[in-house]
């Protein structure tokens, strides 16, 4: 993620006399599956993510005490893979070899992705999610899938010692809309809007404080009718220092002001530039799957999925709240959608 307004000051940061370790090698995250279907069918799949050539993340060595004193850098990764997929530094910022009290790393990195505030005396971190993802066959929109990782190993160097294994921060909803009609529709866009949550923002978090097994856990056995429960997780919130806006902020690299949507619609953009609409099959098993990345906690409250096809017409679904229809981080969940008389 390219770096934005004041996080150039946090580049210099690093200490020159300490050697920069250039690249290091990452894991790519593990997904289930399960479906949102009438019948709540559980697949339990085991699903690998991968890296793709270019993707970029952001590594921090967090000092907790002198948060000025913590480092960031983006890494790149040179080829794609699902385990041990190298990452080289791209020239933006630097990481001392030296551990201070630990090293965390945040995919997707680069333009428009974050905005740090190590420089200001905060081991703090604003992730933008943005509004709008982009179609892509088979694969989930490029950098919309938000995954965090912590550096495993015991070691106060990071001469390839340390090793990150990614746990995604997000779920995905995979729609395999559908109409038994001799010529089906085709599609150009998708829109949820979500009853309970915003889809969007610039989402704040403490750095150090973040980490990837509690939160899934904690997302995963989200109950609002346990107090106990509600309690736990009200105080990791406040721990973590989240908090979700939606601000217009000065960009010092472009020296134009950048704008970070909030809100509680998600659109997935299928026609845009070489991608055509695509057209819709006749039935759940035989539609393409249209795979759209959101937030822990979406849809359980209730939620719509707005279709627009490539005549501009529209077609809308309504589902009410249930508890069950949750996403969950790492998790893939399959939804048919019959839109025949829709």
């Amino acid at each position: 993620m390219g770096m934005m307004a004041l996080v150039a000051l946090v580049f210099t940061s690093c200490k020159k006399n300490e050697t920069t370790h250039h690249s290091f090698r990452f894991n790519a995250p593990e997904f289930t599956s399960r479906s949102f279907d009438e019948e709540r069918l559980y697949i339990d799949d085991q699903f690998k993510g991968h890296f793709e050539q270019g993707d970029v993340c952001m590594l921090f060595n967090i000092n907790e005490e002198i948060p000025t004193k913590s480092h960031a850098a983006l890494y790149g990764a040179t080829e794609s893979g699902v385990t041990n997929v190298p990452f080289v530094n791209i020239g933006y910022g630097e990481v001392g070899e030296d551990m201070m009290d630990g090293y965390y790393a945040f995919y997707p990195g680069g333009v428009g992705h974050m905005i740090t505030y190590l420089y200001n005396g905060e081991n703090k971190c604003k992730f933008y999610v943005a509004p709008e993802q982009k179609y892509r066959p088979n694969l989930v929109p490029k950098d919309a899938m938000y995954n965090a990782a912590k550096g495993l190993d015991d070691t106060h160097l990071m001469y390839g010692e340390t090793h990150f294994n990614f746990e995604p921060i997000c779920g995905v909803l995979a729609l395999m809309p559908f109409e038994n009609v001799a010529n089906p529709r085709t599609i150009k866009k998708i829109e949820v809007v979500d009853n309970g949550f915003n889809l969007s923002g610039l989402v704040e978090l403490i750095i150090p404080e973040v980490d990837p097994v509690e939160m899934m856990t904690l997302f995963r056995n989200f109950n609002p009718n346990n107090s106990s429960y509600m309690a736990q997780l009200e105080a990791y919130k406040n721990r973590v220092g989240y908090n979700v806006t939606g601000e217009t902020i000065y960009n010092m690299l472009t020296g134009e002001n950048d704008t970070y949507v909030k809100g509680n619609r998600m659109t997935l953009k299928v026609q845009d530039g070489e991608q055509a609409a695509v057209q819709m099959g006749k039935t759940r098993n035989t539609t393409p799957v249209f795979n759209i990345v959101l937030r822990p906690l979406a849809c359980m409250y209730g939620f719509q999925l707005i279709f627009t096809f490539d005549d501009d017409t529209t077609a809308t679904r309504t589902y009410t709240a249930n508890p069950d229809r949750k996403i969950v981080p790492g998790q893939v969940a399959y939804m048919g959608v019959n839109l025949e008389g829709y």
